[in-house]
């Protein structure tokens, strides 16, 4: 450790800050916890505290410009290992009238900000026996995310763990109680269905790569081979047998950071039993990793992304993959926040606003003010300032989910579908359909079929309070990240 940091530490510590550890600053490094703010947040003490943490950081902010070199390293070592107090210090910084103390922020800064943004949900329970849904339920209150089972809710399990990722929890109890780990469902809950929990997993913060199969195939082309003798053919000029082999796998991430892309893999090392290199030839194209070229990836958000990656056999004498490792480029969805469009729908033709890069007019209205359970159309014309890549069509199939129709208390209104009109690289006329949304009810905690689900809506003593009317036409911009999330499996047997 670098002199002088003993001292800051202490310093650090005497103003009750929490150091985090990040565990990765190429690419995006995720593994420090800056998930749930403290139980009394916004108490006076949590306020001085957290005013004493800025404090302590802006001064460590100054330490950056220092002509010391040991105190300027000692300083960004504890700015690097910091929370948000940390992160805001060194945007702050971002003005600093010392160039150097700018210099140093600015490459603190990213890093930092991607290891709080990906942090991942941490769970820590005593080790004791419950019943499986009392277990499901201490993991949904560790982590605000809502934690299902399918089937077993009431049999006995002893479990516990010890400041591990929400992924690692629910696959060590998945071992445990004979489910494992469903996604896809376009939600943000956490679904343990029954099934064998896959064997071969790798961890990366709020990320979970699972390998879930090995494919060879081979071939031979037959239109282009020269026949030798009789049912026999040898290959003719530019053709003959190929013969590929590819490791598929499933990519999982936290409800709370959806996909919306994922690269191909970029091998770093592929070795099977006997010392054999698998690593396709370097001028092998399919070797040659995808670069994400769109700001939105597919455009749809997902927990669940597939990838592929492409082998060489060496010989048919290997028997299994002893180590293979990379990297995948995922595109992570890190932040959402609504925006309005409008609050009074009724009165809102011929309105344009621009929201980030975004412009969007309304053209038309129909069904507002008519007889309730009338589908209600927004024709809107909306116009997309892409100057890095104005061929990217994603930012339009990504409407469909950032768009939402809600009543002035917010009950949302159901997107029933929509139809395209004139589109272009960077316009498109589309409307939207919506139908009267579900009334509310009050929020409850129920068992339906064996399924635990807090806070799913169940019928009330008294009738549901209807909708009001549509007034507010939301938009949710999306903030992404490019993310590299390794992997290492071991032990797998070749087809």
């Amino acid at each position: 450790m670098r002199t002088g940091m003993p001292r800051l530490l202490r310093h650090l510590m005497l103003c009750g800050l929490s150091v985090g550890m990040v565990l990765r600053v190429s690419g995006g490094a995720s593994g420090q916890d800056a998930a749930a703010p403290p139980a009394q947040a916004n108490s006076p003490s949590s306020a001085k505290k957290s005013a004493q943490e800025f404090e302590a950081f802006s001064a460590l902010v100054e330490d950056l410009g220092s002509p010391e070199f040991a105190k300027r390293e000692a300083a960004a070592d504890a700015l690097r290992l910091g929370g948000q107090n940390s992160l805001q210090a060194l945007r702050k910084a971002q003005n600093h009238p010392d160039a150097e103390v700018r210099r140093r922020a600015a490459e603190l800064l990213g890093p930092l900000d991607a290891s709080l943004r990906l942090a991942p949900k941490r769970v820590t329970l005593a080790r004791k026996t419950r019943t499986f849904r009392s277990t499901l339920e201490e993991i949904s209150k560790a982590t605000g995310y809502t934690v299902e089972a399918w089937n077993n809710l009431e049999q006995q399990v002893e479990f516990g763990c010890d400041n591990i990722t929400v992924l690692e929890a629910v696959d060590q109890l998945g071992r445990i109680t004979g489910t494992c780990l469903q996604q896809g469902y376009g939600d943000d809950r956490i679904r343990l269905g029954a099934g064998n929990c896959p064997p071969l997993v790798t961890y990366d913060g709020a990320f979970r790569l699972v390998a879930t199969s090995l494919q060879q195939y081979r071939n031979i082309d037959l239109a282009n081979a020269m026949p030798a003798s009789p049912g026999a053919f040898v290959a003719g000029p530019g053709s003959g047998r190929t013969e590929t082999l590819t490791l598929g796998m499933a990519i999982f991430s936290e409800p709370r950071l959806p996909l919306l892309g994922v690269n191909e893999p970029r091998l770093i090392e592929a070795w099977t039993e006997d010392g054999q290199s698998l690593l396709p030839p370097a001028t092998d194209s399919a070797n040659t990793p995808r670069r994400h070229v769109s700001r939105y990836g597919n455009g749809y958000r997902s927990q669940t992304q597939m990838a592929n990656v492409v082998l060489r056999r060496p010989s048919n004498s290997s028997g299994s993959i002893k180590s293979i490792s990379g990297v995948v480029s995922c595109l992570v969805l890190v932040d959402q926040k609504q925006i309005p469009i409008t609050t009074e729908l009724a009165k809102s033709k011929g309105k344009t606003i621009e929201i980030g890069s975004t412009s969007f007019t309304i053209d038309e209205v129909t069904g507002v003010g008519e007889n309730a359970g009338k589908p209600i159309t927004v024709k809107l014309s909306v116009r997309e300032k892409n100057n890095d890549n104005p061929g990217d069509y994603t930012w339009m199939n990504s409407l469909y989910q950032r768009l939402e129709l809600t009543d002035a208390e917010g009950n949302k209104y159901q997107n029933q579908g929509s139809n395209w009109g004139t589109s272009g690289p960077n316009f498109a006329t589309i409307t939207f359909t919506f139908g009267p949304p579900v009334p509310q009810q009050k929020a409850a905690r129920q068992n339906l079929r064996g399924i635990v689900l807090p806070g799913l809506p169940i019928a009330p003593a008294k009738p549901a309070k209807p909708a009001g009317p549509p007034t507010k036409l939301m938009y949710t911009t999306w903030d992404t990240m490019d993310h590299l999330v390794p992997f290492t499996f071991k032990d797998l047997p070749l087809p």
